[in-house]
């Protein structure tokens, strides 16, 4: 999330995703419709059904972290293979009354019995694939971590939401029981990653038909999911991270090799943390921090950009689709190199977002010749397809922008089955 302000102006604010504007309506965007304006509020996410779910809660009288709260949980069962209750995301909240900014980090955590070397490496350092065939740092129990998704939901709810946890968790509980069609993009998606979801059974339940991949058209129905949504509005945290729910996915990884307990749920905890800022060309900036990645490097690369004459350059031309990726390089290079849990290590976060160091790597760049050799830089001398983002802001100016991702495309491929 970015939220930009423009001084010495009258306020505007600037999405990474969505550019929002007033006309007299509510308004959702999504893949089929992307142009959507409306002063009473809107909502951008990657599923029509989902930006639906928020515009309803906003019209109920719900805030725009209601109804951020309803999208979240109306995407893991419309968009599954992205995210859901097994995943873990980062949350932006700007409350317009106060002018304060919330940012809550409900990030998947490792295992208490993790260890450094659970993976075996090769000759050349990459991981061994097990004997199924898959990667298993990526697929099955071991590549699992303790997810964060349902806490940090929850408590963006209990704090800064107007309506209650069985309301905004409603609508995702009724698209779980009836069942959501199967799109052209979810059929695709379904039949390239069919591998993983035939490997497990109750996977395979769900998105295979006659170990099969479901066809556009078809729906899946997830009834578990809808049971488990069910615990989580009736009991809030206790329904996931303690009880039949977390005994499910303990068992469920433990059977595949991971070392998930018990305790390892019971005593998960989200994380609070002060987003990052930047300005460009006038508009302030706060995104998310480490270990996100992406704020440090927006307003890195936009640093880098306030050099050119982008107006002279001109939108798409070939001077300026260069000198975007050219600092777009030099901004990964650095990504890989000093991004990291500010928990654990010491990310140079002032730094990389400072305007001297911009003027450093900038000065890397020339328009005439494409880098091919390039490296992070010193900061230090002056953080897929899997993942999905949506944007809400209601008619008081309240705004949240949610990511939320299970890592790779359908998580790990294991599914808890808890009633049978």
């Amino acid at each position: 999330m970015i939220r930009m302000l423009r001084r010495y102006e009258p306020r505007r604010w600037l999405f990474a995703v969505l550019l929002f504007v007033t006309a007299p309506v509510f308004a959702a965007s999504a893949d089929d419709a992307r142009d959507a304006r409306g002063m009473h509020g809107m909502v951008s996410s990657a599923h029509p059904e989902a930006s639906k779910v928020g515009v309803e809660i906003m019209k109920a009288g719900g805030n725009a972290i209601d109804a951020a709260v309803a999208v979240g949980f109306s995407l893991c069962v419309l968009e599954p293979n992205a995210n859901g209750i097994g995943g873990r995301g980062f949350m932006l909240i700007w409350l317009a009354e106060s002018g304060r900014t919330a940012y809550i980090d409900f990030r998947g955590k490792a295992p208490t019995g993790a260890t450094a070397d659970m993976f075996a490496l090769d000759e050349v350092g990459e991981v061994k694939p097990n004997a199924d065939g898959f990667d298993p740092a990526v697929v099955g129990g071991r590549s699992i971590a303790v997810p964060g998704e349902v806490s940090g939901l929850l408590l963006a709810q209990e704090i800064f939401g107007s309506m209650s946890r069985r309301q905004v968790m409603q609508p995702a509980i009724e698209q779980a029981e009836q069942g959501v069609p199967v799109s052209a993009v979810m059929a695709g998606m379904i039949a390239d990653n069919y591998d993983v979801l035939l490997n497990y059974p109750a996977t395979a339940s769900i998105y295979l038909t006659d170990d099969f991949p479901k066809m556009e058209g078809e729906k899946i129905v997830n009834t578990d999911l809808a049971k488990t949504l069910r615990l989580v509005a009736e009991k809030g945290r206790e329904g996931f991270y303690r009880g039949p729910v977390a005994q499910s996915i303990v068992d469920a990884v433990q059977a595949d090799g991971g070392t998930m307990t018990m305790d390892d749920l019971a005593g998960y905890l989200v994380s609070y943390r002060k987003p990052v800022t930047g300005n460009y060309r006038g508009y302030d900036i706060i995104s998310a921090p480490p270990p996100s990645s992406g704020g440090t490097h927006v307003i890195e690369l936009l640093n880098i950009m306030e050099g050119f004459d982008l107006v002279k350059m001109g939108l798409g031309t070939p001077e300026s689709l260069h000198a975007w990726a050219e600092a777009m390089k030099l901004v990964y290079a650095d990504r890989a190199q000093f991004m990291g849990d500010s928990d654990f290590i010491d990310v140079p976060v002032t730094e990389l977002a400072s305007k001297d160091y911009a003027r450093k790597q900038f000065e890397r760049i020339n328009l005439e010749r494409a880098m091919e050799e390039y490296a992070a830089g010193n900061p230090r001398s002056s953080e897929s397809g899997s993942t999905t983002h949506y944007s809400v802001v209601d008619a008081a100016g309240n705004m949240v922008a949610c990511t939320k991702t299970i890592n790779h495309f359908f998580g790990s491929g294991i599914t808890c089955l808890l009633y049978t």
